[in-house]
This record gives structure tokens, sequence and C-alpha cells, in this order.
């Protein structure tokens, strides 16, 4: 008898009894698509980058990172979609905060971030990421002067 209850009560404990919809079904989300474009000849020879998206307080200048992800490419231009949540998605788009895009983009593939890698070109369009558009443009050049860091 009692290794009938035993078996009984092992068995409720493989029972599910979950809802009919699953408890880790996917959340909405929405795309931001950056495209890439480079304003001067920029052969990439890694294409593997970092791009991130961030607030920046208008006082204290610190920023806040907001969603971060990996791309791959051998060629500009090149188009990339950022999923969002969409719940996060709305309450970015009713705020007064200003997205900013950034790279880190080792684009020789020698290890380190120098002189000759791709960043934002700051003098064609400001890094800002307007969620209202359909499509961001992202302009790229080659850096010139920069200091050396590994990544």
């Amino acid at each position: 008898m009692i290794r009938l209850l035993f078996i009984i009560c092992l068995s409720l404990c493989f029972v599910q009894c979950y809802p009919e919809e699953s408890l880790h079904a996917p959340l909405p989300k929405k795309n931001l698509h950056l495209y890439f474009q480079a304003t001067e000849s920029c052969p990439t020879l890694h294409g593997h980058f970092q791009l991130q998206i961030h607030t920046k307080d208008s006082d204290t200048q610190k920023r806040t990172l907001i969603k971060e992800s990996y791309f791959w490419t051998k060629t500009l231009p090149f188009e990339a979609s950022l999923p969002i949540i969409e719940e996060k998605w709305d309450s970015f788009s009713t705020s007064d905060e200003v997205f900013y895009v950034s790279i880190r983009w080792d684009s020789k593939g020698n290890g380190v971030y120098c002189d000759g890698d791709l960043v934002l070109d700051y003098q064609i369009k400001d890094p800002k990421v307007l969620l209202q558009e359909k499509q961001q443009k992202v302009y790229l050049k080659k850096s010139k002067g920069a200091l050396c860091t590994t990544f």
C-alpha cells in the first residue's frame, strides 16, 4: 500500500500543471533597422563588429546601455536589424531620451582598435537614433590619428 502511494505521489510530481500558453513564450519585438554606409573607400579585412545603442544623460554625460549586439559583414553598405522588446520600444518612443549608436570595429583584424579601423563619421551625421524613422543611416569612415587600444 505504501509503495502504491509512493508511486502515485511520484507520478504527480511529473504531471504538468501549466496553462496551455507557454510560460516562456517569446516577447513581441520591434526591429530597429540600421543601414551602414562608408563615406570613403573602406576595405574590411575583418567583418566582426560590436554595435551599442545607449542613452546619454544631458547633465552628467553618463551613458546607459540599452542594447548591445554583434554583427558580421565583409562589405559596405550593410543593413542590420536590431530586435528590441516591444514594451521597451514603446517606453523609449514616448520618452524624451535621446538614443545614440556606437560601434567598435577592428576592421583590419589585428586585435587593436587603431588608425585605419572603421569609426562613425560625425561630420556627415550625428549618431542619434530616431525610433520614428524606418531606417537609420549610420556613416562610417577610416579613423585617423586614433590612440590604439586593444579589445
